[in-house]
C-alpha cells in the first residue's frame, strides 16, 4: 500500500504514552490539535446558543483550559442533540446478530486490537473501515461497564489526530485510485471513520472518565476540520460509487453532531443533495446498481436509508425534499424482488462473505430496515417475516430489464425453487465480475448452485460462477450502457424462459444460454456457444458451482446429484453425453471468506469448433432420489426424458441459438410449451437513459449541485 504512514513499534509505543499523558503544545491561541488552536476552534462555534455561557465566557477571557473544560461539559449534557445508536451497531431481523453464532468474537477482536497496538502494527485507517474495533469495545464495554474500553476508544481517536492532524497540512489530498490517496483520507474512510467508529465511540463513551476532556475537544476539532476537507472537495475529487453512501453519512453526521458550528446546515443540505441525485444517478430505474454487485448496491442504499433515520432521531425531516423516499423506494424494491426463499439475497458480482450470504440473515434485516421508511409496503413485511405478517408480492417470477437480471421463483414461501440468471452488463466499477450468463439455484428453499462472490473483476471469472467457458475464458458481454441489453423474457402461470447473450464484436467468443422453468421443479438449461473466424476446436467448459461437497457423478449418463441427508439437493442432468466428461474439482479457489463451508466445482467439458448442450436441473425435496430414467436424443434436435413416476417430455428446438423451444409433456400435467417468441423488453429511448443515467463519465448532475465551502 502506498503513500501510508509507517510507524516503528518503539515509536508507536512512545507516541501513545505521549498521546494519553501529555497536551499538544501550547501557543497564544491556546492548544493546537488538528490544524486548529482553542481561539481558532470557538471562533468557528455560535457560542452565543443556549447552554454555551460558559464556554462564551471562558472563552471572553481567553482562558483556554477552562474553556476545554466546559465545552467537554457541555457535550457531555447537552440536550439538544439526541444521542442514538448508528445502525451497524443495532441488531434487527430473526437471525439478529453474530454472537449466537460467535459468542467470542467481541473478546477476539479486542484482544487482537490491544496486540496490535501492542506491538505497533495497528494502522488507523482500518480501525476506520466497516467499524470493527469500535463495535467490539462497545459491546464488551454494555457488558461490563469496564472503562478500560473507554481508555482505548479514547486512544484511537487522539492517536489518529496526533499522526494525521489535517490533510492538508501532510497531502496532496487529491484522491487518484492509483495509490496516491493515503488511506487515512480515502473518502471512504472518512466517511466510515466519522459517521461510523466515531459518532459510536462519542455516544457510548462521553460520559466515562476515560473518555477525557482533552479527547472531546481533539474529536470535536478533528471532526469540524475533516467536514470542511471533504466538502471542499470537487466531485472529480471524491468517489461517486458505493462510497459515496458513507461519505455523506459521514457529512450529515457531522452536521447533526454539531448544530453549533454555523456550517452544519450547510453540511447537511450537502449530504442530502448528493445522495438525493445519487439515487436517480447511479441507481437505474428497476433499482440496479451501476456497479451491478448487489453487496455494494446496499453500501450504497445504506447510506440513502442512514441519513434520513439520523434525521427521524434529530427532528430534521423537513430538510429533506419531499420525494426523497419515494425516489429512493426502488432500491428496497430491488432488493425484494431478487429475494430468494431463505432470505439471503441474489448475489451477483463480487459481494460480502459467503458465510454472510448464504448462512445469516440477510433480505430480512434490508426489509426490516426499509419498512421503517415503507410502512405501507406490506409486500416487503411479508417477505421479511416470512408469511407471518403482510401480503404476498402481486408476482412472483420477474425480469429486472435495466440490469438483465432474470428471476424465477415457484412462489414466495421459504421452500420454494428458485433460479437468477445473470444476462446483464458485468459493470463498470472493480466489483463487478465476468459472471456473464451465470446461474445460481435454491432447491425447496436450499441455496445449491451458488456465486462464490469472490475477488475483484480480473478473479472473478475464475471458475467461480456457474457458467460456460470457452478456452478457459467467459464469453465478453456488451458493457456499454448506451447499447441494448440483449436479453429476452417471458413469464406465464406454467412457464418462465429467458434468454442472455454474451456477443461483443466479430472475434470474440459467443454463448447464448437460455433457460426455461417448467413450474415449479423443472429447469431445462440451453446452451450455445462459439468462436467466430476460421473453424477450429476450442474447448467448452460448462462449470457448475455446487454449496455442497456431498456430490456423486452417473459414470455413464454423467448426472451430478447432491446427497446431502435430511436437506434438498440438485440433479444436473444432461440431455447428451456423447463427447463431453465430467470432473468433480475442490473448491477451485482459495478463497479467504470461503474456508469453512464444503464446495465442489463440477464441470461438463468437451472439444469441439461449436457447442450445442442441454442440461435438465431437477431440485430434490430432501431424502429423494435423481428421477429422470433415460435420456436419449433423436433427429432434429429433440430430445426425449422419462422419468420414474411415468412422466415423459419431449423437448424440441428449432434451429439457430434464439429457435424457439417446443416442451410436450405426457402424463403429469400434460402439459404443452412453446418458449422463446419474445424480444427484448427494452426500448430504443431506454438505453439513452442507461447511458446517461450510469455512465461514470457523466457527471453532470451532481456537478450542478456542488457547494464550495465558504471562506
Amino acid at each position: 500500500m502506498k503513500n501510508v504512514m509507517r510507524t516503528s513499534p518503539v515509536t508507536l509505543l512512545i507516541a501513545a504514552a505521549l498521546i494519553i499523558a501529555l497536551p499538544a503544545v501550547a501557543d497564544d491561541g491556546g492548544t493546537k490539535e488538528a490544524g486548529l488552536t482553542d481561539q481558532q476552534f470557538f471562533a468557528r462555534v455560535d457560542l452565543s446558543l443556549p447552554g454555551l455561557s460558559k464556554v462564551q465566557e471562558t472563552v471572553s477571557r481567553s482562558d483556554w483550559p477552562q474553556a476545554r473544560k466546559a465545552w467537554a461539559d457541555y457535550l457531555r449534557n447537552r440536550d439538544n442533540v439526541k444521542h442514538f445508536e448508528a445502525r451497524f451497531v443495532k441488531d434487527r431481523g430473526p437471525r439478529k446478530s453474530k454472537l449466537p453464532r460467535y459468542p467470542t468474537w467481541a473478546e477476539s477482536r479486542v484482544a487482537n486490537l490491544n496486540e496490535r497496538i501492542k506491538d505497533g502494527t495497528f494502522e488507523p485507517h482500518f480501525q476506520a473501515r466497516y467499524d470493527g474495533d469500535t463495535l467490539g469495545l462497545i459491546t464488551l464495554y454494555a457488558q461490563s461497564q469496564d472503562s478500560k474500553h473507554a481508555k482505548t476508544a479514547a486512544w484511537l481517536i487522539r492517536d489518529f489526530v496526533e499522526r494525521f492532524p489535517y490533510p492538508s497540512e501532510l497531502w496532496d489530498v487529491t484522491p487518484d485510485h492509483k495509490g496516491g490517496t493515503p488511506e487515512p483520507w480515502t473518502t471512504l474512510n472518512f466517511g466510515l471513520r466519522t459517521g461510523y467508529s466515531w459518532w459510536n465511540s462519542y455516544v457510548t463513551f462521553r460520559k466515562d472518565p476515560e473518555f477525557t476532556d482533552d479527547t472531546l475537544v481533539i474529536m470535536s476539532k478533528s471532526l469540524i476540520q475533516q467536514a470542511k476537507y471533504y466538502s471542499s472537495l470537487s466531485l472529480t475529487q471524491r468517489d461517486t460509487s458505493n462510497w459515496m453512501g458513507a461519505e455523506m453519512v459521514g457529512l450529515y453526521t457531522i452536521g447533526g453532531m454539531f448544530p453549533e458550528c454555523p456550517e452544519s446546515a450547510m453540511w447537511r443540505k450537502f449530504a442530502i443533495e448528493a445522495l438525493y441525485e445519487f439515487t436517480d444517478w447511479r441507481y437505474l430505474p428497476d433499482g440496479t446498481f451501476f456497479e451491478f454487485s448487489f453487496w455494494y448496491s446496499h453500501l450504497g442504499f445504506n447510506g440513502v436509508q442512514e441519513i434520513y433515520e439520523r434525521a427521524r432521531e434529530w427532528g430534521r425531516h423537513d430538510e429533506f425534499p419531499e420525494d426523497y423516499l419515494k425516489r429512493a423506494e426502488k432500491l428496497a424494491d430491488f432488493t425484494m424482488k431478487l429475494c430468494p426463499p431463505d432470505r439471503t439475497g441474489y448475489f451477483y458480482g463480487q459481494g460480502h462473505s459467503e458465510e454472510a450470504s448464504h448462512y445469516l440473515a440477510f433480505t430480512d434485516n434490508l426489509l426490516l430496515r426499509a419498512l421503517e421508511n415503507y410502512p405501507h409496503r406490506d409486500d416487503f413485511r411479508y417477505v421479511a417475516t416470512r408469511g407471518k405478517e403482510g401480503k404476498t408480492p402481486d408476482f412472483s417470477s420477474v425480469y429486472l430489464p435495466y440490469g438483465g437480471i432474470c428471476i424465477m421463483r415457484s412462489g414466495w414461501d421459504t421452500s420454494a425453487n428458485y433460479l437468477a440468471l445473470d444476462a446483464g452488463p458485468d459493470g463498470r466499477a472493480s466489483h463487478a465480475h465476468d459472471d456473464a450468463n451465470s446461474v445460481a439455484l435454491w432447491a425447496y428453499g436450499h441455496p445449491l448452485l451458488y456465486d462464490s462472490l469472490h475477488g475483484r473483476k480480473n478473479l472473478g471469472g475464475a471458475k467461480d460462477h456457474s457458467t460456460v467457458f470457452i478456452d478457459g475464458k467467459t464469453a465478453k458481454r456488451n458493457n456499454n450502457y448506451g447499447s441494448p441489453i440483449d436479453a429476452s423474457w417471458e413469464s406465464t402461470p406454467e412457464y418462465d424462459f429467458a434468454c442472455g447473450v454474451s456477443r461483443v464484436g466479430d472475434r470474440n467468443p459467443v454463448h447464448v444460454r437460455r433457460v426455461l422453468f417448467l413450474k415449479p421443479d423443472l429447469f431445462f438449461v440451453i446452451d450455445d456457444a462459439n468462436v467466430p473466424g476460421t473453424p477450429t476446436t476450442h474447448q467448452y467448459d460448462l462449470y457448475w458451482n455446487l454449496l455442497t461437497d456431498q456430490v456423486e457423478i452417473d459414470p455413464d449418463t454423467m448426472a451430478v446429484v447432491t446427497r446431502e441427508d435430511g436437506k434438498p439437493n440438485l440433479a444436473i442432468v444432461p440431455l447428451a453425453s456423447e463427447g463431453f466428461e465430467t470432473q468433480v474439482l475442490p473448491d477451485p479457489e482459495n478463497r479467504s471468506y470461503f474456508k469453512n463451508i464444503p464446495a465442489r466445482l463440477v464441470t461438463h467439458r468437451t472439444e469441439s469448433e461449436t457447442l450445442r448442450h442441454v442440461t435438465l436441473l431437477v431440485p430434490l425435496k430432501p431424502g429423494a432420489t435423481n428421477p429422470v430414467e433415460t435420456v436419449s436424443i433423436g433427429d432434429g434436435n429433440v430430445y426425449s426424458v422419462r422419468f420414474t413416476d411415468g412422466r415423459q417430455f419431449r423437448l424440441k428446438i428449432e434451429p439457430g441459438d434464439h429457435g424457439r423451444i417446443h416442451v410436450e409433456e405426457k402424463g403429469g400435467a400434460g402439459r404443452s410449451v412453446v418458449a422463446g417468441n419474445s424480444p427484448s423488453l427494452l426500448p430504443t429511448e431506454v438505453f439513452t437513459r442507461i447511458r446517461q443515467t450510469a455512465s461514470p463519465e457523466d457527471y453532470v448532475r451532481l456537478r450542478s449541485r456542488e457547494r464550495k465551502q465558504p471562506e
